[in-house]
């Protein structure tokens, strides 16, 4: 399974539940593609950005074709770059949307929970989370928070499983 590949399993997988929930999911292209899209016209509600970041062999002699994935995500919920000492960070926007503390740990719940099948064997068993703080642009905190996932899973043309013969199963959104 490549990198792509697991791309493509998470956008069709979570893009259902945070339209669900009033957001829009995007997949960067790279690093720099990630700040053009937080930049650009302000969340309709909420935004969730996946970025693809690299890959390491777990143990090339022990596990060949197990690598540990990076999927990074940004939740912004943000009309501003400037953070503002707790202004819906957590409590609920005056329209209703989710606090973005709320949000990001929405994304944690999926994230953690997610599995995946090919014919009936576990592929993979949840992300986990290695890392989360506000996104500094500049070394100034933004209202944005940016996470970083590991998952361990095979990748590559010598791990069997196409798109079609995964089987995801994600928690339902609250």
């Amino acid at each position: 399974m490549t990198p792509a590949t697991v791309l493509r399993v998470l956008d069709e997988g979570l893009r259902p539940a945070v339209e669900a929930i009033g957001g829009d999911l995007h997949i960067a292209t790279d690093p720099e593609d990630v700040i053009e899209i937080i930049c650009a016209a302000a969340p309709r509600g909420w935004r969730l950005i996946l970025a693809y970041g690299g890959e390491q062999a777990v143990d090339v002699d022990q596990a060949p074709g197990i690598h540990d994935l990076t999927i990074t995500t940004t939740v912004q919920a943000a009309t501003s770059f400037q953070l503002r000492s707790g202004q819906h960070t957590f409590r609920p926007t005056p329209a209703g949307r989710s606090a973005l503390l709320d949000l990001a740990h929405q994304v944690d719940l999926w994230f953690t929970g997610f599995t995946g099948t090919v014919a009936g064997d576990i592929l993979c068993n949840g992300f986990r989370r290695t890392s989360r703080d506000w996104l500094a642009i500049e070394n100034q905190p933004t209202r944005q928070l940016l996470a970083s996932y590991r998952l361990r899973i095979g990748c590559g043309p010598d791990v069997p499983g196409t798109l079609d013969q995964i089987h995801l199963n994600w928690p339902i959104p609250s």
